[in-house]
């Protein structure tokens, strides 16, 4: 099975993970490099998005295989330790060994996410997605998360990572850890955490399989992320306020990087540019036209065999260079008022 850890976490949280020694890896890079000279996963080939989720076209299981699957998976569990519980939702089967009254607040997480995803996607039910429903594992201790890591899921190399999704195809799961004994920071800031590594995570698997894989580039996938992540209680989250910030300090430079070399960027956990910048380019393609239809249209025709520039031309009806063009006055003018979108 192929996996690889995804936690392309905002700046703030990347420094905050490799000042206690985990690995800050995107799909489809090199492991970063931590202080100590030293990367988090091994020999991991350098592979984008599309060419993970489309090693193998796995097929549904059956009823009666995911219902075999769901009992030896939570049998299996115990191993880690703790009181596992499983509950199915909709559209997934949420894990944890978390006290019952909160794993019920992690499956509304869960599904309060594929409700925004289809806002933000226009994506329908019975439209192309993953396989039966996606499992997502909550782990109350960080040590717990790593165990199964290694012994369950067979991926040592993401043991020291703040959560990541796994994919075969379109076989896909979310593994969370809350950081309780990691960092010593309070409840709500562990579930914060949490929360964020769920939309990012779930927003890269979701926006890949939303009806075709194809190859996407990497400032759409990781605008996405952030887009999303952020969405919720923005004027308070610590990682997007960070954003602001550094967009602010390169617009007063007049350093505003041109499309084209941000197409695939982020390239790494501490490219602090690239992630600041396919952010904010993803915020104006969203909300710069008020039906919010056109950023889904662009990626429909992507994933239709659209290259990117004529797809968000013919989406959006203007040129790349003239859209580009409106960015650069976009961001300046958002810049001074903080990004508030008043959301």
């Amino acid at each position: 099975m192929n996996r690889w850890t995804l936690r392309p976490a905002p700046y703030l949280r990347a420094l905050f993970l490799l000042a206690f020694g985990c690995s800050v890896l995107l799909a489809g890079e090199k492991p970063a490099t931590r202080p100590d000279g030293k990367t988090g996963d091994g020999e991991r080939e350098d592979e984008d998005f599309a060419s993970q989720f489309l090693k193998k076209d796995v097929p549904p299981r059956s009823e009666a295989e995911m219902k075999a699957f769901l009992t030896k998976r939570l049998e299996d569990l115990k191993a880690i330790g703790g009181t596992w519980r499983l509950k199915e939702t909709k559209h997934f089967c949420c894990f944890s060994n978390v006290p019952e009254a909160k794993h019920a607040v992690l499956c509304q997480w869960n599904e309060d996410l594929y409700d925004r995803l289809c806002q933000v996607l226009r994506h329908k039910e019975g439209d192309k997605l993953w396989n039966n429903k996606m499992p997502i594992y909550y782990f109350e201790a960080f040590a717990q998360f790593q165990k199964f890591t290694v012994e369950i899921d067979r991926s040592p190399g993401s043991a020291m990572s703040g959560g990541y999704f796994s994919a075969n195809g379109r076989e896909v799961h979310i593994c969370i850890p809350f950081m309780s004994e990691r960092f010593r920071t309070d409840v709500k800031s562990q579930d914060r955490m949490a929360r964020a590594t769920l939309h990012h995570e779930g927003t890269h698997a979701f926006l890949q399989l939303s009806g075709e894989s194809v190859p996407l580039n990497r400032w759409l996938h990781e605008g996405l992320a952030q887009f999303v992540e952020f969405w919720y209680d923005p004027q308070n989250n610590p990682a997007r306020n960070q954003r602001v910030g550094f967009l602010q300090q390169c617009i007063l430079r007049n350093s505003v990087p041109s499309w084209e070399s941000m197409r695939n960027r982020p390239m790494g956990g501490m490219d602090v540019e690239g992630y600041a910048f396919a952010w904010a380019k993803l915020e104006f393609l969203y909300r710069s036209f008020s039906d919010n239809q056109k950023l889904p249209q662009m990626i429909r025709l992507v994933k239709a065999g659209k290259s990117e520039d004529e797809a968000m031309a013919s989406a959006f009806g203007f040129p790349v260079d003239k859209l580009e063009e409106g960015y650069k006055q976009w961001v300046k003018v958002q810049g001074k008022r903080g990004f508030n979108f008043g959301q």
